[in-house]
């Protein structure tokens, strides 16, 4: 499933006007083929498409490379990857690709195989220290499917385009893409409003949202739940509270977002405390957007703002940690939000001007 709902996103991504193909070396697998260097070992052998290459002689495998012809996903010709036997190590089939800095990419490819069988997708730096940059595990149907890797690269290198096998398998590749994803949401429609459900908490914990506790281990410490309050708010009637043993920290964590990247966005939520001396940080998960501050009893207001970066999602996530006083205190929240924007919204905008919502007799509610 994860597979399939990173290539849905991708389909999204690339039909964009400014989603660029980086050439590839034969990648319908039409363009020759070359025999394997001679292994005097025997781990390596068959017929590989040119353009692309075996990375598997340090590894202790047996694979056979071949022409398959009988059902290619598209044109004459598709290769076939058999690996017979691997005591250690990993299959390792290649194209070399120059990355940017900076710069977002998908690589994609269809393949078929046995069913179950595991293959991993990876875009990877050339030499040492073989950073990793972006990784996905899939699993193969009989079925022509077309799986995708994406992710970006913090620094100019030579790199890899690289599927792994690390089990026997019988699998056939064809039709290869790279593209540059970094410009894809330039033409892409502004998101309008808040992005999160539920910020003000009028409806209780939508799903989506959750709380962690953490801390020096104490009785205190093992099940404290969170509040929906409705004698306190900053906006509307309600706001979150959780009531914190001494020497806990919180995490409060929103819903999963998909934000358009390369655009300016701002966060922001109000904050208390039944006391002074309790320091929050707030950040937008896997993005330089960040801000923390000690905060008292008065509402004080965290705005984040920066550039989005290239991911696929992110989600506001606030920490709390308690001052080592040994005593407890309570910490309010309301108001939260999250636009695409350069400054953030004088007042709370909710998500949708009305919310269903089914109250239940546990901690929790359904909202619509």
């Amino acid at each position: 499933m994860p597979a399939l709902l990173s290539l849905i996103a991708w389909l999204a991504v690339c039909q964009a006007d400014d989603a660029k193909d980086v050439p590839l070396s034969n990648a319908g697998f039409e363009d020759g083929w070359w025999d394997s260097p001679v292994d005097p070992a025997g781990k390596v052998s068959g017929r590989v498409a040119k353009g692309w290459g075996d990375n598997s002689s340090w590894a202790d495998v047996k694979v056979t490379y071949a022409v398959d012809t009988a059902n290619p996903h598209r044109g004459k010709s598709a290769q076939r990857i058999t690996l017979d036997k691997i005591a250690s190590g990993a299959v390792q089939f290649t194209q070399g690709a120059r990355f940017r800095k900076g710069r977002a990419y998908a690589f994609t490819i269809w393949m078929r195989g046995r069913p179950g069988t595991a293959v991993s997708l990876l875009l990877r730096r050339l030499g040492a220290p073989y950073t990793t940059y972006a990784a996905s595990d899939v699993v193969l149907s009989p079925e022509w499917r077309e799986f995708v890797v994406e992710g970006a690269v913090p620094e100019d290198a030579d790199g890899l385009l690289l599927l792994r096998l690390t089990a026997p398998a019988d699998i056939v590749v064809d039709d290869a893409r790279l593209v540059d994803l970094t410009d894809a949401s330039a033409n892409a429609a502004p998101q309008r409003g808040n992005l999160l459900s539920g910020g003000s908490f009028e409806a209780g914990l939508p799903f989506g949202w959750s709380s962690r506790i953490g801390g020096t281990p104490s009785p205190s410490i093992l099940d404290p739940r969170p509040v929906v309050d409705e004698t306190v708010a900053k906006d509307g009637r309600r706001s979150y509270r959780m009531d914190l043993p001494p020497g806990s920290d919180l995490e409060l964590r929103s819903p999963l977002l998909k934000p358009n990247i390369g655009r300016a966005h701002a966060a922001s939520l109000w904050v208390k405390a039944s006391r002074p001396g309790l320091y929050v940080h707030a950040e937008l998960e896997r993005t330089p957007l960040a801000a923390g501050t000690g905060i008292g009893t008065e509402w004080q207001r965290l705005v984040l703002k920066g550039v989005m970066p290239y991911q696929r999602w992110t989600r506001l996530r606030l920490h709390a940690t308690t001052p080592g006083d040994g005593q407890p205190l309570s910490l309010w929240v309301d108001a939260v939000q999250v636009e695409e924007a350069a400054e953030p919204s004088e007042t709370y905008v909710p998500r949708a001007a009305h919310e269903l919502v089914l109250r239940l007799n546990r901690p929790g509610s359904i909202v619509f």
